[in-house]
């Protein structure tokens, strides 16, 4: 993919930017398939899908887990982004 010039083509920035949208709950599916069809590469993965596994250690954390960390305020921003829609 790219220009006759090696510049990025419009294909190529389409593919990187649906490459990037990793946190957004269609990037398995529906955009990994468009990434697939702009790239011409049926069978490739980006970046493997672990959310079954975050799920999973989700329900591992207890229900009040902030005295439980020498960082409650480090864990308490992370906790955030992770809760937080994507």
């Amino acid at each position: 993919m790219g220009d006759q010039d090696g510049g990025e083509s419009e294909v190529d920035l389409q593919a990187e930017i649906l490459a990037r949208l990793d946190r957004h709950p269609a990037y398995h599916t529906d955009f990994l398939r468009q990434y697939r069809k702009l790239t011409g590469q049926p069978d490739v993965v980006v970046k493997q899908n672990i959310q079954p596994e975050i799920e999973r250690l989700f329900t591992w954390l207890p229900e009040r887990p902030y005295g439980l960390t020498s960082d409650p305020q480090g864990f308490l921003a992370r906790w955030r982004q992770f809760r937080r829609p994507a």
